[in-house]
């Protein structure tokens, strides 16, 4: 039968006096724990170093849905923006075609002297005085 075998993970080092440790002098006994000691220190660092690293990607892709979220937002706003110009920019043609209308007008009220305002106060009289005998 075939065993997938973990990697076993060396939380605590070795004794000291351990059967393979007897026949060495004692300073390389001792450089062997100081080398085993740094070792197991190198890996608890490494592995909150990937923890950490696993923590950091979350938060990246969090921020990334934000980013994403809000460029959509602003499409949005640059898209309404736009559209509130084009409506802009029909209304001012509008209001220039009737100020261009009523300049022809008054121009050609000028060119025959005819008075504007008291031509529409007359026929305001003439329609009230209608009214009030009818």
């Amino acid at each position: 039968m075939n065993e997938v075998s973990m990697p076993m993970r060396a939380s605590v080092p070795p004794k000291r006096n351990g059967p393979a440790m007897k026949d060495l002098p004692e300073e390389s006994a001792a450089a062997v724990e100081r080398g085993l000691a740094s070792h197991f220190k190198a890996i608890a660092e490494r592995d909150a170093l990937q923890k950490q690293i696993a923590e950091m990607e979350i938060e990246l892709s969090a921020t990334k849905k934000q980013v994403e979220a809000l460029q959509g937002m602003v499409t949005m706003m640059e898209s309404r923006v736009h559209s509130c110009q084009i409506e802009r920019d029909a209304a001012v043609a509008e209001r220039a075609k009737f100020e261009t209308l009523f300049v022809q007008i008054a121009g050609t009220l000028r060119t025959f002297n005819i008075p504007s305002n008291p031509v529409i106060m007359e026929l305001a009289d003439h329609i009230t005085d209608q009214q009030q005998h009818s």
